[in-house]
């Protein structure tokens, strides 16, 4: 759920980037860059300054580890500009921005901000129609981001609708973020009983050897979550074919399908879930973890099975970071920062109920999580 349309919001920590009730800032952040979640936070809030443009703030935070160490991250809506302490100097509104973290080298971290408040992934028109990034994926040496191509669909903050998935092939170096391909996600989008909104395919992604999974985040009318449900397609297509998706394969209530009837499709999360979601397989069990009810929830949530079909069990990790006035909402998983006995870095971000980051851009960057996986 992203909340950010006029650029309000909130934060990670009344106290600084951690919250100190679920983890505290580690010595490997004042050294620079250690190849830590925090490390990489800490680094990123300091890439811009009084004079120099640079990320700000955002929500999203989604990421692929790259080759040699490196990792890709994906933010969402953005402040990119300068600051001084905790007020935006100037800045411009992206729609998504990216950053390349590499330990081995100073600087350690790259923001890309793209143009024309597009961002890195370009639309001709970014205040009516743009990309909100999904989970990056990388199946080889080729780096996909699944997104959502939103529209504006009139004035107010939350006036907006996903009209499909697509996967965007980028290409990352030293110098910039680019896409190189761009393929409509063949997925079917659009509930046939007209109870729920439509589907959209890029709420998470994760690639498990020959298949990669794709959730499925859908508004049930009358809820105030989401409903998540899942689809398969063989990785060498998401890979390489020209329309991703047009041979999926469906979870229903009967097993793996190729039919996509909405009533028939297996809700893994039954209302209750975020609009976007985070997937990883480890300790033996495949794991959807995500904000309970989005913005309105208060804990974060694990649903996990022995398989991608198999049944699934609902386990409570922490109660989400408690700032008075803020929501949070859009927790993700970097695996590639490394998992010790089934514990895990996620990030979670934040928006304001009240306030403006503007003055305090500190109340638009997330919160850095260790969740520790049931196994």
């Amino acid at each position: 759920m992203k909340l950010l349309a006029s650029v309000t919001a909130v934060s990670i920590a009344a106290t600084g980037l951690f919250n100190p009730a679920l983890t505290a800032a580690p010595a490997a952040a004042a050294s620079g860059c250690a190849r830590t979640l925090p490390g990489f936070v800490h680094q990123l809030t300091h890439t811009a300054s009084r004079k120099k443009i640079g990320w700000v703030a955002s929500d999203g935070f989604s990421s692929v580890g790259l080759a040699g160490g490196k990792s890709l991250f994906m933010f969402g809506d953005t402040l990119y500009g300068t600051h001084a302490g905790k007020r935006l100097i100037r800045g411009r509104f992206q729609r998504n921005t990216a950053a390349v973290y590499t330990p081995t080298r100073s600087p350690c971290v790259h923001v890309f901000g793209g143009a024309h408040g597009s961002g890195v992934l370009p639309t001709p028109h970014p205040s009516h129609a743009w990309y909100w990034p999904g989970t990056p994926i990388r199946i080889g040496k080729t780096v996909i981001e699944p997104a959502s191509f939103m529209r504006s669909t009139g004035a107010g903050s939350m006036a907006f609708r996903s009209t499909r998935d697509d996967l965007i092939t980028i290409k990352v170096s030293a110098t910039a973020v680019k896409r190189t391909r761009v393929r409509t996600l063949a997925l079917a989008a659009q509930p046939a009983t007209g109870s729920a909104s439509r589907i959209s395919w890029s709420a998470g992604t994760y690639v498990d050897g020959s298949w990669t999974y794709f959730a499925g985040s859908s508004l049930r009318h009358g809820m105030y979550g989401h409903d998540i449900v899942l689809a398969r397609i063989l990785t060498a297509d998401v890979a390489h074919a020209a329309h991703p998706g047009s041979a999926a394969q469906y979870l229903t209530t009967a097993g793996w399908s190729r039919s996509a009837d909405y009533a028939s499709l297996r809700h893994i999360v039954d209302g209750s879930g975020d609009a976007t979601v985070s997937m990883i397989a480890v300790g033996g069990q495949v794991h959807i973890v995500y904000k309970q009810y989005s913005a309105l929830g208060d804990t974060i949530v694990d649903t996990h099975a022995r398989s991608w079909d198999g049944q699934y069990q609902r386990t409570v990790l922490t109660a989400a970071p408690v700032v008075p006035g803020t929501v949070t909402y859009s927790l993700n998983l970097h695996p590639e920062f490394g998992i010790h006995a089934s514990t895990v870095w996620a990030t979670l971000n934040h928006n304001a109920w009240s306030g403006s980051t503007t003055s305090d851009v500190s109340l638009y960057q997330p919160s850095v999580l260790r969740l520790t996986l049931p196994t």
